[in-house]
Protein backbone atom coordinates (compact mmCIF):
# COMPACT_ATOMS: atom_id res chain seq x y z
CA UNK A 1 0.00 0.00 0.00
CA UNK A 2 1.51 3.35 -1.40
CA UNK A 3 1.90 6.17 1.18
CA UNK A 4 -0.79 8.59 0.76
CA UNK A 5 -0.18 12.23 0.93
CA UNK A 6 -1.14 14.30 3.96
CA UNK A 7 -2.30 16.70 1.57
CA UNK A 8 -5.01 14.63 0.48
CA UNK A 9 -5.46 12.32 3.44
CA UNK A 10 -8.19 13.29 5.59
CA UNK A 11 -8.60 10.11 7.74
CA UNK A 12 -8.28 6.79 5.37
CA UNK A 13 -10.99 5.18 6.90
CA UNK A 14 -13.21 8.17 6.15
CA UNK A 15 -12.60 7.73 2.26
CA UNK A 16 -14.67 4.21 2.13
CA UNK A 17 -17.90 5.21 4.17
CA UNK A 18 -18.59 7.97 1.84
CA UNK A 19 -18.45 5.61 -0.64
CA UNK A 20 -20.38 2.93 1.25
CA UNK A 21 -22.79 5.02 3.32
CA UNK A 22 -21.25 4.79 7.10
CA UNK A 23 -18.41 5.45 9.86
CA UNK A 24 -17.26 2.33 11.24
CA UNK A 25 -17.72 0.55 8.08
CA UNK A 26 -14.13 2.45 6.61
CA UNK A 27 -12.55 0.90 9.90
CA UNK A 28 -14.00 -2.59 8.91
CA UNK A 29 -12.96 -2.33 5.66
CA UNK A 30 -9.36 -1.86 7.10
CA UNK A 31 -9.73 -4.86 9.73
CA UNK A 32 -11.71 -7.07 7.19
CA UNK A 33 -8.36 -7.05 5.17
CA UNK A 34 -5.57 -6.78 8.12
CA UNK A 35 -7.56 -8.87 10.92
CA UNK A 36 -5.20 -11.69 11.87
CA UNK A 37 -2.64 -11.92 9.79
CA UNK A 38 -2.14 -15.65 10.77
CA UNK A 39 -5.29 -16.47 9.16
CA UNK A 40 -6.98 -15.61 5.95
CA UNK A 41 -10.40 -13.90 6.29
CA UNK A 42 -12.78 -14.62 3.66
CA UNK A 43 -15.40 -11.76 3.89
CA UNK A 44 -16.73 -8.67 1.54
CA UNK A 45 -15.87 -4.87 2.29
CA UNK A 46 -17.95 -3.82 5.40
CA UNK A 47 -18.52 -7.60 6.16
CA UNK A 48 -17.58 -7.15 10.28
CA UNK A 49 -20.67 -4.25 11.14
CA UNK A 50 -23.12 -5.13 8.43
CA UNK A 51 -23.10 -9.06 7.54
CA UNK A 52 -21.02 -11.87 8.88
CA UNK A 53 -17.78 -13.93 8.01
CA UNK A 54 -15.65 -16.69 9.06
CA UNK A 55 -11.77 -16.93 9.05
CA UNK A 56 -10.12 -20.40 8.49
CA UNK A 57 -10.10 -20.62 12.25
CA UNK A 58 -13.66 -20.75 12.06
CA UNK A 59 -14.47 -16.99 14.40
CA UNK A 60 -18.18 -16.34 13.29
CA UNK A 61 -18.73 -12.72 13.81
CA UNK A 62 -22.62 -11.32 13.26
CA UNK A 63 -23.96 -7.94 13.06
CA UNK A 64 -26.33 -5.62 11.39
CA UNK A 65 -25.89 -1.92 11.94
CA UNK A 66 -26.40 0.71 9.71
CA UNK A 67 -24.37 3.60 10.61
CA UNK A 68 -25.13 7.46 9.36
CA UNK A 69 -22.47 9.35 7.33
CA UNK A 70 -19.03 10.19 8.86
CA UNK A 71 -18.02 13.35 10.09
CA UNK A 72 -15.75 15.91 8.60
CA UNK A 73 -11.90 14.24 9.08
CA UNK A 74 -9.81 16.97 9.69
CA UNK A 75 -5.88 16.90 8.66
CA UNK A 76 -3.23 15.52 10.68
CA UNK A 77 -1.72 18.49 12.13
CA UNK A 78 -5.73 19.45 13.68
CA UNK A 79 -5.14 16.28 15.57
CA UNK A 80 -1.67 16.80 16.83
CA UNK A 81 -2.68 20.20 17.79
CA UNK A 82 -5.91 18.91 19.57
CA UNK A 83 -3.76 16.38 21.24
CA UNK A 84 -0.91 19.10 22.30
CA UNK A 85 -3.89 20.85 24.03
CA UNK A 86 -4.40 17.69 26.38
CA UNK A 87 -1.12 16.46 26.81
CA UNK A 88 1.96 17.62 24.63
CA UNK A 89 4.03 14.31 25.30
CA UNK A 90 1.25 12.22 23.47
CA UNK A 91 1.42 14.93 20.63
CA UNK A 92 4.65 14.47 20.28
CA UNK A 93 4.14 10.43 20.00
CA UNK A 94 2.17 11.00 17.41
CA UNK A 95 4.29 13.42 15.31
CA UNK A 96 6.97 11.02 15.72
CA UNK A 97 4.68 8.01 14.64
CA UNK A 98 4.39 9.93 11.13
CA UNK A 99 8.05 11.09 10.85
CA UNK A 100 8.91 7.56 11.04
CA UNK A 101 5.94 6.44 8.73
CA UNK A 102 7.18 9.06 6.23
CA UNK A 103 10.96 10.12 6.88
CA UNK A 104 12.54 6.45 7.61
CA UNK A 105 14.01 4.55 5.18
CA UNK A 106 15.18 1.45 6.82
CA UNK A 107 11.77 -0.41 7.78
CA UNK A 108 9.48 2.44 8.30
CA UNK A 109 6.53 0.62 8.64
CA UNK A 110 8.02 -1.34 11.79
CA UNK A 111 9.17 1.73 13.40
CA UNK A 112 5.96 3.53 13.20
CA UNK A 113 3.97 0.60 14.36
CA UNK A 114 6.15 0.66 17.38
CA UNK A 115 5.51 4.01 18.69
CA UNK A 116 1.58 3.83 17.07
CA UNK A 117 0.86 0.92 19.55
CA UNK A 118 2.67 2.88 22.21
CA UNK A 119 0.61 5.52 21.78
CA UNK A 120 -2.32 3.93 21.86
CA UNK A 121 -0.91 2.38 25.55
CA UNK A 122 -0.77 5.94 26.84
CA UNK A 123 -3.31 7.73 25.44
CA UNK A 124 -5.81 5.31 27.35
CA UNK A 125 -3.62 5.23 30.33
CA UNK A 126 -4.13 8.98 30.37
CA UNK A 127 -7.71 8.95 29.92
CA UNK A 128 -8.41 6.08 32.13
CA UNK A 129 -5.49 6.46 35.24
CA UNK A 130 -4.82 2.78 36.54
CA UNK A 131 -6.09 4.04 40.24
CA UNK A 132 -9.28 5.46 38.60
CA UNK A 133 -9.88 2.69 36.57
CA UNK A 134 -10.01 0.09 39.66
CA UNK A 135 -11.86 2.29 41.95
CA UNK A 136 -14.45 1.95 38.93
CA UNK A 137 -17.46 -0.50 38.71
CA UNK A 138 -16.07 -1.40 35.69
CA UNK A 139 -12.89 -3.46 37.66
CA UNK A 140 -13.52 -6.47 39.12
CA UNK A 141 -9.82 -7.94 40.75
CA UNK A 142 -8.18 -11.07 38.85
CA UNK A 143 -7.31 -14.34 40.31
CA UNK A 144 -4.03 -15.43 39.80
CA UNK A 145 -0.38 -13.72 40.52
CA UNK A 146 -2.01 -10.97 38.85
CA UNK A 147 -5.04 -9.90 41.18
CA UNK A 148 -4.57 -5.66 40.28
CA UNK A 149 -4.31 -6.44 36.75
CA UNK A 150 -6.76 -3.63 34.41
CA UNK A 151 -7.54 -5.45 31.51
CA UNK A 152 -8.04 -3.60 28.03
CA UNK A 153 -11.99 -4.00 28.09
CA UNK A 154 -12.10 -2.51 31.75
CA UNK A 155 -10.01 0.71 31.22
CA UNK A 156 -11.57 1.86 27.69
CA UNK A 157 -15.42 1.23 29.85
CA UNK A 158 -14.13 3.45 32.13
CA UNK A 159 -12.40 5.87 29.34
CA UNK A 160 -15.58 5.78 27.90
CA UNK A 161 -17.81 7.03 31.00
CA UNK A 162 -15.19 9.21 32.36
CA UNK A 163 -14.53 11.78 29.17
CA UNK A 164 -17.45 10.98 26.41
CA UNK A 165 -20.90 12.19 27.19
CA UNK A 166 -22.57 12.08 23.71
CA UNK A 167 -24.42 9.31 23.40
CA UNK A 168 -24.14 8.88 20.03
CA UNK A 169 -20.57 9.10 19.87
CA UNK A 170 -20.30 6.91 23.27
CA UNK A 171 -22.27 4.33 20.86
CA UNK A 172 -19.62 4.60 18.28
CA UNK A 173 -16.84 4.14 19.93
CA UNK A 174 -18.25 1.27 21.74
CA UNK A 175 -18.43 -0.37 18.37
CA UNK A 176 -15.16 0.55 17.31
CA UNK A 177 -13.75 -0.88 20.61
CA UNK A 178 -15.05 -4.63 19.92
CA UNK A 179 -12.68 -4.33 17.34
CA UNK A 180 -9.42 -2.88 18.86
CA UNK A 181 -8.07 -6.28 20.10
CA UNK A 182 -7.62 -7.47 16.70
CA UNK A 183 -5.67 -3.72 15.88
CA UNK A 184 -3.65 -4.41 18.92
CA UNK A 185 -2.47 -8.20 17.32
CA UNK A 186 -1.78 -6.91 14.47
CA UNK A 187 0.06 -3.78 15.49
CA UNK A 188 2.07 -6.87 17.45
CA UNK A 189 3.89 -8.17 14.37
CA UNK A 190 6.25 -5.35 14.43
CA UNK A 191 7.63 -7.27 17.13
CA UNK A 192 8.04 -10.62 14.93
CA UNK A 193 11.41 -11.16 13.34
CA UNK A 194 11.45 -11.15 9.47
CA UNK A 195 10.20 -8.82 6.74
CA UNK A 196 6.98 -6.91 7.80
CA UNK A 197 3.77 -7.24 5.10
CA UNK A 198 3.99 -3.59 4.27
CA UNK A 199 1.10 -2.90 2.96
CA UNK A 200 -1.51 -5.05 5.77
CA UNK A 201 1.05 -2.71 8.21
CA UNK A 202 0.40 0.39 6.46
CA UNK A 203 -3.60 -0.56 6.90
CA UNK A 204 -3.15 -1.62 10.60
CA UNK A 205 -1.88 1.93 10.87
CA UNK A 206 -4.13 3.92 9.47
CA UNK A 207 -7.37 1.93 11.11
CA UNK A 208 -5.55 2.81 14.25
CA UNK A 209 -4.86 6.57 13.21
CA UNK A 210 -8.68 6.21 12.78
CA UNK A 211 -9.51 4.72 16.38
CA UNK A 212 -7.67 7.88 18.03
CA UNK A 213 -8.86 10.31 15.92
CA UNK A 214 -12.49 8.79 16.91
CA UNK A 215 -11.68 9.45 20.54
CA UNK A 216 -10.79 12.68 19.92
CA UNK A 217 -13.21 14.02 18.38
CA UNK A 218 -15.60 12.61 20.84
CA UNK A 219 -13.74 13.96 24.33
CA UNK A 220 -15.59 16.17 26.46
Amino acid sequence: MSKPKDAAWAGWASITPIQRGGWLPGIAYSLDYMCCWDSVVHCQPNSIVRSQFVSKKGCPFKARLTWPSPPNRKNRDYYAAKLKEHNPTLANTYNQVWQAYYGTSSEPHRAALFMMRTLFDNFFAWLAPDEEVRNSPHWHKKAGEKPNQIWRSERLAYALEKNVDDDYRCNILKAEANQIGALYKAANKAHSRGALDEDKASRTLMAMDSFLKDWLDSLN
